[in-house]
């Protein structure tokens, strides 16, 4: 079982394809993700839910295994993460809003999902941070940052060997190289455009 917390996920797509089969298939991909089940909550919406033990019930399980069997009642104890996703039918296409918290393991397998599917487009990007480990609350989604103007094209596009985001559209995602709060992914490679708290700048990987 996955017991690291999991990340903010908020984002927004724009899809040609029915609400009930966007649904369904969020619904197929949340059966293939370890600790998930999903709950129908309207016609177009479903609400994905993981219980796990976080990593300090399991040491405080095993400590306290040694110390005196009471410290298995530690075990009783898991967290709960949720995700909502709804599917709204519009003239310009179907609109799916995803909001919440999941494992990595989902926002990846969602992102993959909905950025294969006909017609996709992303209309807000999605800010996925890890949060801390324990039961502090996440940090608030950060405020949509505009692409930069002088953002090179794909084939111009600083090389570099880090891994690519989960989801191929370009847009501001989390510094894969941990320089900085934001990094910019042209939709084929990390640019030097970077972002901290909203101040836009520039900073090669290199």
């Amino acid at each position: 079982m996955n017991n690291s917390t999991g990340q903010p996920y908020n984002t927004q797509w724009v899809l040609q394809e029915r609400p009930e089969a966007i649904i369904q298939a969020v619904t197929n991909t949340a059966a293939m993700c370890d600790g998930y089940t999903f709950q129908p909550s309207g016609p177009n919406s479903v609400v994905l839910t993981r219980k796990y033990w976080p990593v300090w019930v399991i040491i405080v399980a095993v400590i306290g295994a040694f110390l005196c069997l009471i410290g298995l009642l530690a075990l009783l104890y898991k967290e709960t993460e949720t995700l909502t996703v709804t599917a709204t039918e519009g003239p310009d296409g179907t609109k799916v809003d995803v909001a919440g918290t999941g494992s990595t393991e989902m926002v990846g397998r969602l992102n993959a999902l909905l950025g294969g599917l006909p017609g996709a487009h992303q209309t807000v990007a999605a800010y996925a941070t890890p949060s801390p480990t324990g039961t502090v609350p996440a940090p608030p989604v950060p405020a949509p940052v505009p692409a930069p103007a002088s953002a090179p094209a794909a084939s111009a596009a600083t090389p570099v060997t880090l891994d690519a985001p989960a989801n191929p559209a370009a847009g501001w995602y989390s510094d894969p190289a941990g320089h900085h709060e934001l990094r910019y992914w042209s939709g084929s490679a990390w640019t030097e455009h970077i972002s901290d708290n909203g101040t836009t700048g520039t900073d090669t990987l290199t």
